[in-house]
C-alpha cells in the first residue's frame, strides 16, 4: 500500500479532496470510489516549479513585450520557451509601460504575476 497523504486536506499527485479530515487513500482507484461514496468535489492542483528562491532583475525596453513564463519549466527563465505546453499553464504576457530594471518573480508562487512579491520568503 502506498501512503500519499494524511493531513487535513488529502492530495493524491495532483488532485485535492474537499472537506476530509485524517483521510487515507491509498491509490487512484480508492480516490474515485471515495468521491462516489461522498459526493466530493474534485479541484486540480497546479503547483509551479520552483525555479529561484528569489527575483530575477532585468532591464526591460519600453513598448517591449515580454512573455514570463508561469509554469517554471522553461530553460530559457524567467521567460516562457513553451515547455507548458502539456499542462495547464500558459505564459503571461508583460508590456513594459517604461525602459528600466523589472523583478520577475523566480519562485512561481507570487500573486502578481509576473512580478515579485516576497513570496520565496516563505518557502
Amino acid at each position: 500500500m502506498i501512503l500519499y497523504s494524511i493531513t487535513n486536506k488529502c492530495t493524491i499527485d495532483n488532485f485535492y479532496i474537499l472537506g476530509k479530515k485524517n483521510c487515507l487513500i491509498a491509490n487512484r482507484i480508492n480516490l474515485i470510489i471515495y468521491l462516489f461514496r461522498n459526493k466530493k468535489e474534485l479541484k486540480m492542483i497546479n503547483k509551479a516549479k520552483i525555479v529561484k528562491e528569489g527575483n530575477y532583475v532585468l532591464e526591460v525596453e519600453e513598448g517591449k513585450t515580454y512573455h514570463w513564463c508561469q509554469c517554471g519549466k522553461s530553460s530559457n527563465q524567467p521567460f516562457c520557451d513553451g515547455s507548458h505546453t502539456k499542462t495547464t499553464f500558459k505564459s503571461i504576457s508583460f508590456t513594459a509601460e517604461k525602459s528600466g530594471n523589472v523583478y520577475f518573480c523566480g519562485c512561481k508562487q507570487t500573486s502578481n504575476q509576473p512580478f515579485c512579491d516576497g513570496s520565496h520568503v516563505n518557502l
